[in-house]
């Protein structure tokens, strides 16, 4: 057997894998769309990222946490699943149905029967920061430092009360446009180094009766009572805050410490728990503090109301006596109510505290109408300001005291509770009970059902000191940090894919299997056949070239070669679905099929090819074991055609460009025929 008739039989061998191959690979892309294999590849691709291992307990707990991801919207927009009675019932026919729980469930509470096929990192990463929060967080913890800051730091210290008052309004208003994301920290922050200026810049003026004018105006204008000697004062702790007006570094100081580093948001997702147990030792504490001194001044004031009762000289013995009985039971009723409160004492009135501690007893005095008398006089008796400013300090004493009993937490998360402290003494702080809100309905679950595990929380870290070193600005930190959580997203997933493309190869080569058998492909007939008969050989070879030089580049016509893309090697690496769009691919798969059916290719169960597979197996060394010739026949097949048609497609063009003797070799260049001088 020489060598062109070597050449021949392989160029006939691969034209037939390459007809073939298209229709397994036609074949496994149906396959691939009908189950979603690429999809629930994904999914499970993103369950092992963020479980950290393989235990079937863990990969459990972090599919809960996938599902979650899975509803963002970022990534749910993602997958347009296919709608129609026939998918789904060919679904449920084909007994694949129950692979698509691996979905998850929608708000709905709906099973998802359909995912994405694939999830650029930039959404896995929004949505990974969205699901723990950890935007919101920040800008919860910034505003908290924030309201800190203003309050401590200069409403606080301002002595002239209506500046203080006017200083407050002005300051809730720029922290409710920073709350409504209208600003961002550091304009936030500029905001209120001007409104501090328009008073202290007074003190600029050196001709004290010019400043006094300024002042008078200042004070009818906006109805202030403000001196000379107020306005020094702040210009004072203006400086002593900001710095000079000059000098904007003390400024970008105050901004990066309002500013939460991306390390102390990783850490307080990782001890969230301490925010929690933090929070519910404030209500105790409240609690307590409001029992311990209500019960001390509502009784104290009872009894120094005893006390002018006996000693008044306007009523008689009778009345007296019946006024000190009332009174003694309110006493006794108020002592039973405030030692063991049915109900929270904190943020309720005075007064309708009381009148719910009297209620019980207040038919039974010798007069009703006299419970509203005594309580009237009891609340006069009563300093509120006096009991509200002891609640406050009392509270803000034991919170610190808490605070420093703490030994677990690390230094910025403790700064933070001394921050929560003042401001929930303060103010009521509804902040922290947002961010607690926040720490509750979002982290809480996801610790407590597993989904938040040790290795995500590590993985984290790791993630936000990358960030915290290589992010030039504290602003720039959670955009470094998205970035980092998509480069750990593209290297899990480039390792998932090479997991699938072995997948998908030991599936390609059980479809080979089939077609081979389905078409009776026996590629030891088919060599046989090529070799034995010259006419089909010669067929198949001339539709061969014919079908390869219907490339636009590639080998041509005369064994050059053009050096530009090629259009039909594309068209066969794409998708079928995909390339039957482009109407170059259309026209190349008409060719190829066209070609295809002008010859009777050595295949298929006819009576004809199959006498003469049958002759030729029991002949030789395969009489006996025929069989195994087909099974070994149909093997070869198979492997070949799971190669894929684009491979084939480009060894014909190979195999052909030999034929036809190969490259042509260069033509020098002519000598140039300029004399040099």
């Amino acid at each position: 057997m020489n060598l062109p008739l070597i050449i021949d039989i392989a160029i006939g061998l691969i034209f037939i894998y390459l007809i073939l191959s298209l229709f397994t690979s036609e074949l496994q892309e149906l396959l691939t769309t009908l189950l979603q294999w690429r999809a629930v590849h994904l999914k499970e691709s993103i369950e092992g990222l963020l479980a950290g291992s393989n235990t079937s307990e863990q990969l459990r707990k972090s599919r809960q946490l996938a599902n979650r991801l899975y509803n963002n919207p970022l990534i749910r927009t993602l997958n347009q699943e296919a709608k129609g009675r026939f998918l789904v019932f060919t679904r449920i026919a084909n007994g694949w149905y129950y692979l698509f729980r691996v979905f998850g469930q929608d708000d709905e509470g709906n099973i998802k029967t359909s995912g994405p096929s694939y999830i650029p990192s930039q959404a896995f990463a929004v949505s990974l920061m969205d699901t723990l929060g950890i935007p919101q967080i920040a800008s919860l913890i910034s505003l908290l430092r924030l309201k800190s800051f203003v309050v401590g730091q200069i409403l606080t210290q301002v002595g002239n009360d209506k500046l203080r008052q006017r200083l407050q309004s002005r300051f809730e208003s720029i922290l409710n446009s920073y709350q409504q994301q209208q600003t961002d920290l550091a304009t936030t922050v500029s905001r209120i180094v001007e409104a501090c200026d328009r008073y202290a810049n007074l003190a600029e003026l050196s001709d004290r009766e010019q400043l006094a004018l300024q002042l008078a105006e200042l004070n009818t204008t906006e109805d202030l009572d403000l001196t000379v000697q107020d306005i020094l004062q702040f210009r004072a702790l203006r400086e002593g805050v900001f710095g000079l007006p000059d000098s904007p570094t003390e400024t970008a100081v105050i901004v990066r410490y309002l500013q939460p580093t991306l390390i102390d948001l990783v850490n307080l997702i990782r001890e969230h728990a301490n925010v929690d147990r933090f929070w519910q030792r404030y209500k105790n504490i409240r609690d307590e503090v409001a029992q311990r001194i209500l019960y001390t001044e509502v009784l104290s004031a009872i009894r120094r109301f005893i006390s002018e009762v006996s000693a008044s000289s306007q009523m008689t013995d009778e009345q007296r006596s019946a006024v000190l009985k009332d009174i003694l039971a309110v006493e006794t009723r108020m002592d039973e109510f405030l030692r063991h409160p049915p109900i929270s004492l904190v943020d309720v009135p005075y007064r309708n505290l009381l009148d719910q501690a009297i209620a019980p007893i207040r038919a039974n005095l010798n007069r009703p109408e006299w419970g509203d008398w005594i309580v009237d006089e009891i609340m006069k008796r009563l300093n509120i300001h006096q009991i509200d400013l002891e609640r406050v300090n009392h509270e803000r004493a034991e919170l610190k005291n808490y605070i420093d009993s703490l030994v677990d937490i690390l230094p910025a998360m403790r700064q933070d509770f001394l921050v929560f402290a003042n401001l929930l003494a303060q103010q009521g702080g509804a902040e922290v009970e947002s961010l607690w809100n926040l720490l509750v309905t979002r982290l809480a679950p996801l610790e407590q059902s597993g989904e938040l595990n040790q290795y995500l929380k590590d993985m984290l870290t790791i993630l936000a000191e990358q960030a915290h070193l290589k992010a030039a600005s504290i602003r720039a930190e959670l955009t470094q940090f998205q970035q980092e959580l998509e480069n750990w997203f593209d290297q899990a997933i480039a390792r998932a894919a090479g997991v699938y493309k072995r997948n998908t190869k030991l599936v390609a080569i059980c479809l080979g299997i089939i077609a081979a058998i389905a078409v009776n492909a026996d590629t030891i007939h088919i060599v046989t056949r090529l070799a034995a008969d010259s006419a089909l050989r010669d067929d198949v070879v001339t539709i061969a070239t014919e079908a390869a030089k219907a490339e636009i580049t590639g080998p041509t016509s005369d064994g050059g070669a053009n050096q530009g893309p090629n259009p039909n090697r594309e068209c066969l690496a794409l998708p079928r679905s995909e390339a039957e769009k482009q109407e170059n691919c259309q026209q190349f798969f008409a060719i190829l099929e066209n070609a295809a059916q002008e010859v009777a290719l050595p295949i298929g169960w006819g009576d004809n090819n199959r006498l003469r597979q049958r002759q030729e197996a029991q002949q030789g060394l395969w009489q006996n074991i025929w069989p195994a010739r087909y099974a070994l026949g149909w093997l070869i097949t198979g492997i070949a055609l799971s190669m894929g048609a684009s491979f084939w497609y480009d060894l014909l063009g190979r195999f052909i460009s030999v034929r036809n003797t190969g490259k042509k070799p260069e033509t020098p260049p002519a000598p140039s025929t300029s004399t040099k001088v």
